[in-house]
């Protein structure tokens, strides 16, 4: 049902990826033309990649919510969003990582709150699996009772 407690994990994996809309990734002091960091903030509008894998990831995670009949493709839907928020996590990992080399000194890398809303929306979608899964061995053991 959707009061089960997977679904308020999935719905605070999908508020955890939307707060990426809103707050940076990461900065630097000063605006760098070589890297992403031209306006100095590194957002998801910076690249097509964040801008297509935080709405899927957000999408997959709402979708899920509304399978509770069907745990098999809950979990695989659950499973498409966090395979997205690893893109993202990668992704945004190898750009800074690639960066480091101008981000050095004065233009040092600026830890910014968005950083943390991946790995936080991560977290919630690997309790929703478990609650998941918790669920269905639930109904199996009911199933062999009969």
């Amino acid at each position: 049902m959707i009061q089960r407690i997977q679904s308020v994990f999935l719905l605070m994996a999908s508020l955890c990826l939307g707060g990426l809309y809103l707050l940076p990734i990461g900065g630097s002091k000063l605006p760098l033309e070589a890297t992403a960091f031209s306006d100095s903030l590194l957002n998801i509008y910076d690249y097509t990649l964040l801008q297509i894998a935080v709405p899927v990831g957000i999408v997959a995670f709402l979708i899920s919510i509304f399978l509770f009949k069907n745990r098999k493709a809950q979990t695989i839907v659950t499973i498409l969003g966090s395979v997205a928020i690893g893109l993202i996590m990668g992704f945004v990992s190898m750009k800074i990582y690639l960066s480091l080399d101008l981000l050095s000194g004065d233009n040092a890398f600026l830890w910014k709150p968005g950083m943390s809303l991946p790995v936080v929306s991560l977290i919630f979608a690997i309790l929703a699996s478990r609650a998941i899964k918790k669920d269905d061995n639930l109904v199996r053991s009911m199933d062999r009772l009969r």
